[in-house]
């Protein structure tokens, strides 16, 4: 009998509806055997954008993992606007195995590692297929490989960060298995320890693959994919500058594992480590990283100007997954009798700055509450292209790190202009922060109060706590930091 590849996605439109390009147009069939699919190199290309496709689904960064339950989590909403019975009123309250509880956490588990074993079977395969097999050659082989690579450690890290303790804790019990072949019936559970090691092997590798293509300069100019990541392009459709890609697979780098991408995550997990000095390297990179003679920024902060048509906040947005029904779903998620996500009234002292546009844009005052807006329809005059972005990783977060190094050298000048350099790109006040950091424990202070303003609804909160070791309250549990294992854990 053949063995049966199921996709969840084989003609993904890159959920513009501006654009009705595709990344790929193929058979829309669900499902086809593996022997029709890598016949062709574009089989890959099918295969690839179905792990991203994966990653968009409920269970994981369509709603979980951004304003779901991790920020239920992260305590971002009035858990009294849950009701009894859902599990998000469990979440809240760090229950993890009642009923409705224990499938959300199930769900989680067999989503993520079904798309890091599609990614083991894409790595299995193309490492020994030819490069004249793909229409860009050796660049796109590479660019695959090395994608699927960076994703196979991007998961095997959010499962990691939801299912075992924190480095800080210095937990050498075994936590999860982490998968390299595809099919496998098994593998070794492993330390948090060598799991981080895994991931900083895979991402390394990734970039390594990823960086030709993303910065290959054609001879005669026409094209230059360095460009491809510039502000215009990377959520964008062609603005009609003539630079753009033709080829529709290698449009919207912001919605893959580019070259920038893998970096900022390199960062991340470094700095989950406790390696804030290895973190700090790449989260400089991202930081310094510039297209043009006149050295203008890859990513900069989005403006007071621009954010009421973005809410997305896309100029700073290294990193984003899309999913084209997310407008939609969140609204009837989000409005339902039994749901409603809404912030407490201690929201409006969280904000000191009455000029920050985290508040006064992406927040909606609704009588002693207020509504977060990141996954509504801008007021502005925006682009409904980026209606679809489900946020992973932004500028913000690579000066936190820079900031996190600093303060771990005792430099708390430094690291206090780290967080006003944030702030000043969020239209705040200048100057607030000065004489609040002093030690290490009022710079976390600082530091969790930052995060909480910039990443509403993008699921970092309850991550950020926990890297710290910074309970919510003072009878939350060590456990209440990472979930038991799904009852029926397998793993296809």
């Amino acid at each position: 009998m053949k063995k049966t590849y199921i996709l969840l996605l084989a003609s993904f439109a890159l959920l513009s509806t501006v654009s009705c390009e595709k990344w790929l147009d193929v058979n829309p069939a669900d499902e086809v055997t593996e022997e029709d699919l890598f016949k062709v190199g574009t089989g890959y290309r099918v295969a690839l954008n179905g792990v991203y496709k994966n990653l968009s689904s409920s269970s994981l960064y369509g709603r979980e993992l951004t304003w779901g339950m991790a920020d239920v989590l992260g305590q971002c909403y009035d858990s009294y606007e849950f009701s009894t019975g859902h599990a998000y009123k469990d979440f809240s309250s760090f229950k993890y195995t009642t009923d409705n509880a224990k499938s959300v956490i199930s769900s989680f588990w067999g989503e993520a590692y079904n798309a890091i074993a599609n990614c083991n079977n894409i790595i299995g395969r193309i490492e020994n297929e030819s490069d004249a097999k793909f229409q860009g050659g050796k660049l796109e082989r590479e660019l695959i490989l090395g994608e699927a690579l960076a994703l196979r450690g991007f998961i095997h890290f959010v499962v990691l960060t939801y299912f075992a303790p924190a480095p800080v804790k210095n937990d050498t019990r075994n936590w999860i298995p982490y998968y390299e072949q595809f099919p496998s019936t098994g593998e070794a559970y492993l330390p948090v320890s060598e799991v981080l090691k895994r991931v900083i092997r895979d991402l390394t590798r990734a970039y390594t693959l990823v960086e030709p293509f993303d910065t290959y300069r054609s001879v005669d100019g026409s094209e230059d994919h360095y460009l491809w990541m510039q502000p215009n392009y990377r959520f964008y459709a062609n603005t009609g500058w003539g630079d753009a890609p033709k080829d529709p697979f290698y449009a919207y780098r912001g919605y893959r594992m580019n070259m920038a991408a893998i970096t900022a995550l390199l960062a991340r997990v470094y700095s989950y480590a406790g390696e804030n000095a290895l973190a700090a390297v790449e989260a400089q990179k991202i930081v310094d990283m510039v297209y043009d003679v006149w050295e203008t920024k890859f990513f900069d902060f989005t403006t007071a100007g621009d954010v009421a048509g973005d809410y997305k906040m896309c100029k700073d947005l290294i990193f984003a997954l899309s999913d084209v029904n997310l407008i939609k779903n969140y609204e009837t998620y989000a409005s339902s009798s039994t749901m409603k996500f809404v912030m407490g009234w201690d929201y409006s002292s969280l904000y000191d700055s009455e000029s920050d546009y985290r508040k006064t844009v992406l927040l909606s005052k609704d009588g002693y509450y207020y509504k977060p807006r990141r996954y509504t329809t801008p007021s502005g005059a925006g682009s409904s292209e980026i209606l679809d972005i489900l946020p992973v990783i932004r500028l913000s977060e690579m000066y936190y790190i820079l900031a996190e190094n600093y303060a771990e050298q005792g430099d708390y000048t430094n690291a206090t202009a780290m967080l006003e350099a944030v702030r000043k790109g969020r239209n705040c006040g200048a100057n607030m922060l000065d004489g609040l950091i002093t030690d290490h424990e009022s710079f976390v202070e600082q530091l969790l109060l930052e995060a909480r303003r910039d990443f509403t609804e993008e699921g970092l909160i309850f991550y950020y706590h926990k890297k710290f070791d910074s309970k919510f309250s003072r009878s939350m549990k060590d456990e209440a930091f990472y979930f038991p294992l799904p009852e029926n854990e397998t793993v296809n």
